[in-house]
C-alpha cells in the first residue's frame, strides 16, 4: 500500500513524477501548490485513475476543470486535438499512465512498475482529503493529484 511509504517520502516521488510528466509529455512545468483553487466536489471534474499494482499497491487520480483538460489536450497536440470530452479523458489516461508509472519507477527503481488500465470520467473526487496534491501549471492551470488505498 501507498500508506506504507513515509508521506514525506511519498510527496517527494509524487511531486518529482509530476514535473518530470509534464516536463517531457506536455512541455510545461507542474509546481506544487497547496494554495491553489481545486474544487474536488466539482461534479464537473474530468479525471484518469490508474491501479499501482508494483512495487506498491494503491490507486492514483488526476482531477482537473474541463477547461484544463481541453488546454492540456492544445499543448499535446499543438492545437490538433478534437475538442471532445472523448479526446480530454484519453489524454488524462495518457497522463496518469506515464505520471503513475513514473512514480512507481521512482520508488523502486531496481524493478519494473506494474500498472492497471487506466479508466477515467467525469465527476467529484473521493477518499482521503489528505492524500490530495494541487499543482500550478505555467499557464496557471490546475491539476489535482490523489492517491487511494
Amino acid at each position: 500500500m501507498t500508506a506504507s511509504i513515509p508521506a514525506p517520502a511519498l510527496d517527494a516521488h509524487i511531486d518529482r513524477a509530476t514535473s518530470e510528466v509534464f516536463e517531457q509529455m506536455l512541455f510545461c512545468a507542474a509546481l506544487p501548490s497547496p494554495d491553489a483553487p481545486l474544487d474536488w466536489d466539482d461534479g464537473e471534474l474530468c479525471w484518469s485513475e490508474i491501479a499501482l499494482i508494483s512495487p506498491v499497491q494503491g490507486r492514483m487520480r488526476i482531477a482537473v476543470a474541463p477547461d484544463t483538460a481541453a488546454a492540456l489536450c492544445d499543448l499535446m497536440w499543438a492545437g490538433e486535438c478534437e475538442d471532445s470530452e472523448a479526446a480530454w479523458l484519453g489524454l488524462l489516461d495518457e497522463v496518469a499512465n506515464a505520471v503513475g508509472g513514473r512514480l512507481l519507477g521512482n520508488i523502486d527503481p531496481e524493478n519494473p512498475p506494474k500498472l492497471g488500465l487506466p479508466t477515467s470520467g467525469r465527476g467529484a473526487g473521493e477518499g482521503d482529503l489528505e492524500r490530495r496534491t494541487v499543482y500550478e501549471l505555467d499557464d496557471g492551470s490546475i491539476i489535482g493529484i490523489q492517491l487511494l488505498d
